[in-house]
């Protein structure tokens, strides 16, 4: 275990005892709190599970019998308001993983929407092409007829027979 575990596991067992015993709103507030600090130093639920687990052994079991219903109740409230910090990151990651993917599909749908846009253009492109190539083509086809039609008459090249 280390030294930060540790020193959270000493602090969880102190303010669940206080809790156990005497219960308010700001014994429970500690479990928050203790979680939250958890949570930004980078230890996970399993954690905060081995954590209760420890001090359930030490608070709740060496309670006396007719108190142990009460105390495992409270600590069960305890252990959730600990939770409750990775709850809310657990949602927020979630919900910022929806939007991601929202968003990812509006840009999935705007790049299909280019490439056919993108297919049209190219389309178009080639089809202009061709006709400037036939225009070039035809152009270049009356100039040789009518170079030759001149050379003939010119009696440079000679009349079929």
């Amino acid at each position: 275990m280390t030294d930060q575990l540790s020193s959270l596991q000493q602090q969880y067992i102190t303010a669940l005892r206080a809790y156990v015993h005497h219960g308010g709103e700001l014994a429970l507030s500690s479990a928050y709190e203790l979680g939250r600090r958890a949570l930004i130093d980078g230890m996970g639920v399993l954690d905060m599970a081995a954590l209760h687990r420890a001090a359930i052994d030490d608070v709740v079991l060496t309670a006396p019998a007719h108190e142990r219903g009460r105390w495992s109740e409270r600590a069960a409230t305890f252990f959730n308001e600990l939770l409750s910090p990775f709850e809310m990151s657990f949602r927020g990651y979630r919900a910022a993983n929806e939007d991601l993917q929202r968003l990812n599909e509006t840009l999935q749908k705007q790049k299909r929407s280019l490439e056919a846009v993108n297919g049209e253009l190219l389309a178009r492109i080639n089809a202009s092409g061709v006709l400037q190539l036939l225009r070039l083509a035809r152009s270049a086809w009356a100039a040789a007829c009518h170079r030759r039609l001149q050379l003939r008459c010119a009696g440079e090249i000679p009349r079929p027979s």
